[in-house]
């Protein structure tokens, strides 16, 4: 299996960047538990844009551990800044045309850094097939390619309950897996699913060229605990991680 570097873990928290410096991990893999013993540390914030409602500012990660920092700012639209020490500081901003990031990226092991962009129907409304712009940047973020890639979800619908957009490729980060395939969790509405949320998986043969639905993870119409306060919605806003015994 293949282990990635070990990154400062950011959180983006209104207008600053929290950083939070993660130590050296003692793990037992293949025992019956796992122990892990982590060392944090909060460095000082770094002020990074005025907009305080930052629901779409992400981080991205390469193989190389070099670490960005997307957000929003106004009147000048995507903007992100790039680390090489885990967070602790941060480089020159740098604006970012494509747009909005969302969190579905993978440092890539044959190298470059892969970001799955917005999603919209193929022209001339082919059924179930889908086109999503593509990104690959740079190990180190200095440079990017676009590209645009092929989506196909059987019986797809190309709206939910509140908005209208594809299902979501969500707020998870993509998985790559030992063979190289890509794995994103994302959710949204087959045919028949009226306005419950569904949670799904695509699978990438061809480093995210094209996206086939791979599998349904979880759906139900009914109310878990009608007594809640607020809406059901069913099963939405998943995250797929890999763990070190292969299982996701």
């Amino acid at each position: 299996m293949y282990q990635g570097n070990s990154i400062g873990r950011v959180f983006l928290l209104g207008t600053t960047i929290c950083v939070m410096v993660m130590g050296p991990i003692s793990t037992a893999v293949g025992a019956e538990e796992e122990t892990e013993i982590l060392k944090i540390i909060v460095g000082e914030p770094t002020f990074m844009s005025p907009v305080r409602y930052q629901n779409s500012a992400a981080v991205a990660a390469s193989r190389t551990g070099t670490v960005a920092a997307f957000y929003p700012k106004p009147d000048s639209g995507m903007q992100y800044r790039i680390s090489n020490d885990s967070g602790r500081t941060w480089g020159e901003e740098r604006h970012f045309p494509p747009g909005y990031v969302g969190s579905m990226t993978v440092g890539r092991r044959e190298g470059g850094v892969l970001v799955m962009l917005s999603t919209s129907p193929v022209e001339g409304g082919q059924p179930d097939q889908l086109k999503a712009k593509r990104i690959i940047f740079s190990d180190d973020f200095l440079t990017y390619e676009e590209g645009i890639s092929a989506v196909s979800i059987p019986k797809v619908v190309m709206h939910t309950k509140w908005a209208r957009f594809w299902p979501a490729i969500s707020v998870g980060k993509i998985v790559q897996m030992a063979n190289g395939d890509l794995l994103a969790s994302l959710y949204g509405n087959l045919r028949g699913d009226d306005n419950w949320y569904r949670t799904m998986v695509l699978r990438s043969t061809n480093e995210g060229l094209n996206w086939q639905f791979h599998c349904s993870v979880a759906f139900s119409p009914d109310d878990p605990d009608p007594n809640l306060v607020g809406a059901y919605c069913g099963y939405c806003e998943p995250s797929l991680a890999l763990l070190s015994n292969g299982q996701l």
